[in-house]
């Protein structure tokens, strides 16, 4: 279960990804206020919220971006999908950590990838941080905790995750 993590900078073709930047970071694809980050909890702060976008779980599509995300699921060669959505995290006035999590109840494998680059980053038990930087590729074992951050940079921070065998 302690699998290294797997980065990979430049995962797409960079045509390919200006495709998907331009959606994820543009202004016509509806995102969904989520109270709580690491949700349920039974405390919540003003920081504690994002936005996202579901595309694909339940073994269903919830999103015609599902589409965009085939040179994604292709490269990292999925065989089974168990989820996939859009986070958008707001800027804070000082980066905020939201609390270590798993993807999955399960053995499986996240995929995360970063739509712009933030001073943003995604933070591991183990201590280990990776930097949100546009079109850089994280795989990691989806019982790994980790957390997300707030940016301070940037208006949003926007990150793909994958959750898939």
């Amino acid at each position: 279960m302690n699998k290294p993590i797997k980065i990979i900078d430049g995962f797409l073709e960079p045509p390919v990804f200006a495709v998907l930047q331009n959606v994820f970071l543009g202004p016509t694809l509806p995102w969904y206020y989520n109270k709580g980050i690491n949700y349920p909890s039974d405390v919540y702060d003003l920081t504690d919220y994002q936005f996202t976008h579901k595309i694909y779980e339940n073994n269903r599509v919830h999103s015609e971006t599902f589409e965009l995300m085939q040179p994604i699921l292709e490269g990292i060669k999925v065989k089974a999908l168990v989820r996939i959505k859009a986070n958008l995290s707001p800027r804070t006035e000082t980066q905020q950590t939201y609390g270590l999590h798993c993807d999955t109840d399960f053995e499986s494998l996240t995929a995360l990838m970063y739509m712009n680059t933030t001073n943003g980053c995604t933070v591991f038990e183990n201590g280990e941080k990776v930097d949100s930087i546009e079109n850089r590729l994280i795989i990691f074992n989806s019982q790994s905790k980790h957390s997300g951050t707030s940016c301070t940079d940037s208006q949003v921070r926007v990150v793909l995750n994958v959750n898939y065998f």
